[in-house]
């Protein structure tokens, strides 16, 4: 549509802005959630800030439309409220926001396909109800409203309403994953991006060039059309523009948002370019302007339950330490950390503590994780922990992964509470974190009722197990490591991260060291505690997020993590 009619319909929203109220809430029974409240004051009003991450932008008549991962959608720079699903409980992330043709309506599309319909926007369909391959990343309308293109990470296409299919990469091995996808103005074809920037073409959309042979400072996040489809802007996932055919390049913003970039959408006469944290920078021919973050609201902490069990594994003797006599069979004591307002069943995390300490040391970040829902289960090893008779040995960190699996099978049979056999992860420190890359990449330890992994200032332990370290798990990885690690553990995290063959994401903190980067009372540790939580939020969450939700949801505004996906 002409920039004559935006402007047209901005003038108007204006005079007509006080007037707006939430519209009806209207929700595909397969849009893909567990349960919702539309009575609920937090469902369909005005959201002033988000609780998640933005995650997709759309344009309103005057204004943005921002959504968040949980279904939030935030009014910002003027835009009326039309409602969200913000206080309801999805069964999986929000992945993308798109406006009707009007700018009367908007669509949220979550990562199984379900969605959710308001204002002027009609339901047409879902993959809600469908077992997907890959999780859906994208949506784009056909030109009158009347249906709508679904995009998943393979690049399968899935059409409803009026959308007509013109072709996908779903049948083809890509390098990268889809993030994204435009439609062209005409309804007759459309474009995807993959994270490379790589550009695929499909019924009318011109190819214009890509990124997809060129090496890239940060990831693609999201791909813009012109209004005459002969051009098209690429986001990175750091906030720089790359431009192709008559997309004009009117500036960057790198280092104007204060955070990962996520969207990039067409402005009048230029384009906006959003963030993780709700900021925006808009270019025109006219100047530069920005829109800074909005404020957010942080789940109030759950109380917690603590408790501790001794588990034993009669199949094998307890480890061999210098100065003791091996007890005659492994005896695990676990701590258990869980929110005692939630009766379960809960997502479940298992922690691995680091060579010469035990789980106590690590409260400061099993509560955070507790507070934060999740049952939390660590067990102190026999042979690495410091509080047991003889001297702590690093050469048990292989069988740890074993004593790993050995917790999952009790958690399952309801021995250490009421588990989602579903949503279980691991986690682990130094050694700790070792363990947890052996359950991750050797295929003689890897333990399929895992589903995410959360490696701190570990690596692959080579110099105990030659590997091969080769296994793709189901699920993605989260490593986090700091730059000033005593250890030197920075070189040998990133190289496990490159190494890993899913979805994954890598946190450097600027200046950490190797514990209390996780623990001190600090704002920048308690940084990396948060971020850990929005990665568990997200990682148990199925099918497995792609890089750029990873992004989406990691990023933070505290310049001292160092993000990168993929």
């Amino acid at each position: 549509m002409g920039d004559e009619h935006r402007l047209i319909r901005r003038a108007l929203a204006a005079v007509v802005a006080t007037t707006l109220v939430a519209g009806p809430l209207r929700m595909a029974t397969d849009g893909g959630r567990a349960a919702a409240s539309p009575t609920s004051p937090a469902v369909g009003g005005r959201v002033t800030a988000l609780s998640a991450p933005v995650v997709g932008v759309a344009a309103a008549p005057q204004g943005w439309w921002m959504a968040g991962g949980d279904g939030s959608v935030l009014n910002r720079d003027g835009a009326p409220s039309l409602g969200s699903m913000a206080g309801a409980r999805l069964n999986r992330p929000v992945v993308a926001i798109a406006a009707t043709p009007d700018d009367a309506g908007y669509w949220l599309v979550a990562s199984d396909g379900g969605i959710f319909t308001f204002g002027d926007a009609t339901f047409h369909g879902s993959t809600g109800s469908l077992s997907l391959n890959q999780p859906v990343v994208g949506m784009a309308p056909t030109p009158d409203g009347g249906g709508y293109w679904l995009v998943a990470s393979d690049g399968g296409i899935f059409t409803f309403g009026d959308a007509g299919f013109y072709g996908s990469t779903g049948s083809i091995r890509l390098n990268r994953p889809v993030v994204g996808m435009a439609a062209t103005a005409d309804g007759r074809g459309y474009w995807l991006v993959a994270s490379d920037g790589g550009v695929f073409t499909y019924g009318d959309a011109a190819f214009h060039g890509s990124a997809g042979d060129v090496h890239l400072a940060a990831i693609v996040v999201s791909l813009a059309a012109t209004a005459d489809g002969a051009g098209y802007w690429l986001l990175g996932s750091d906030g720089g523009v790359l431009t192709y055919g008559d997309a004009r390049f009117l500036g960057s913003a790198k280092g104007r948002l204060g955070g990962t970039a996520v969207a990039v959408v067409p402005d009048t006469g230029g384009y906006t370019a959003a963030a993780a944290d709700s900021s925006a920078a808009t270019f025109t021919a006219a100047g530069e302007s920005d829109l800074p973050p909005a404020g957010a609201l942080p789940p109030a902490p759950h109380p917690l339950a603590t408790g501790q069990v001794v588990l034993t594994d009669t199949t094998r003797p307890g480890p061999a330490r210098p100065g003791a006599t091996p007890a005659p069979y492994l005896q695990l004591r676990t701590i258990i950390r869980r929110p005692a307002d939630l009766p379960g069943p809960l997502p479940t995390v298992v922690f691995a503590h680091g060579w010469n300490s035990e789980p106590e040391t690590y409260e400061t970040l099993l509560d955070a994780w507790a507070a934060a829902g999740y049952l939390v289960v660590a067990p102190e090893f026999p042979g690495s922990a410091a509080d047991l008779p003889g001297s702590p040995i690093r050469t048990d960190i292989v069988e740890q992964a074993t004593d790993m699996s050995f917790v999952i099978t009790h958690l399952l049979k309801g021995d250490l509470g009421p588990v989602d056999p579903s949503r279980i992860a691991v986690a682990g420190h130094s050694d700790g974190g070792s363990t947890v890359a052996v359950l991750a990449l050797d295929p003689s330890y890897t333990d399929p009722r895992i589903d995410a992994y959360m490696v701190l200032s570990g690596a692959t332990p080579d110099w105990l197990l030659p590997g091969p370290w080769d296994a793709a798990p189901a699920g993605t990885v989260l490593t986090v490591v700091g730059d000033a690690d005593e250890y030197g553990n920075l070189g040998p995290s990133t190289s496990f991260w490159q190494s890993v063959r899913v979805p994954k994401a890598l946190i450097v903190v600027a200046g950490g060291d190797h514990l209390d980067t996780y623990l001190a009372a600090t704002n920048t540790a308690a940084d990396v505690r948060a971020a850990t939580v929005r990665y568990l939020g997200l990682a148990l969450q199925a099918p497995s997020p792609p890089d750029s939700l990873l992004a989406a949801t990691l990023s933070s505004s505290d310049s001292a993590l160092h993000l990168s996906v993929g």
